[in-house]
């Protein structure tokens, strides 16, 4: 969602990418999205049941900053191209927690713990890395149906009733 372009909407004007990601290092300290609370790329945090955004900001950004989040959350565009660049930065990242003893052991343990299904299952760097290569396809019909799919989440998510804030 940092680094994906926004389209026009009544929070405001389209941004490119390049236009994002410079709007969040001029007015953001620092962000955070992940599934559960202290989740990761490759790893489930606690009530892995939903989705966690925060923003940290200076104080003279507190009014733009819920904006901010609002336009991240309902009017990014999944685009192809963006998600191609996503998959092989998250592809590149795989070998760091494989090299990881500790790590490893730790999700050898989770895998008796949780399901397969679960969110905690789900995270599993070995499976996380099967999806992305099979993502990889060049001409990006994968990649088409994955932004579908984004999309159609994102209604479910943004429904009356769905969201929840907590401060």
């Amino acid at each position: 969602a940092f680094e994906l372009p926004i389209v026009a909407s009544p929070l405001g004007e389209a941004l490119s990418h390049e236009a994002v990601v410079q709007l969040l290092t001029d007015s953001v300290v620092h962000r955070s999205f992940s599934v559960g609370l202290g989740g990761g790329r490759f790893r489930a945090g606690q009530a892995a049941n939903m989705l966690h955004m925060s923003m940290k900001v200076e104080r003279s950004q507190y009014e733009t900053a819920p904006r901010l989040i609002a336009r991240l959350l309902a009017d990014v565009e999944f685009s192809v191209e963006r998600l191609r660049v996503a998959v092989k930065r998250m592809l590149n990242d795989v070998p760091n927690r494989k090299r990881n003893g500790k790590g490893l052991m730790r999700l050898a343990m989770s895998a008796f713990d949780y399901s397969d299904s679960s969110a905690h299952g789900a995270f599993n760097v070995f499976r996380v890395e099967k999806l992305l290569k099979g993502l990889e396809d060049p001409e990006g019909v994968a990649l088409g149906a994955a932004a579908f799919e984004l999309s159609e989440l994102r209604k479910v998510l943004l429904a009356p009733g769905a969201l929840a804030y907590i401060s």
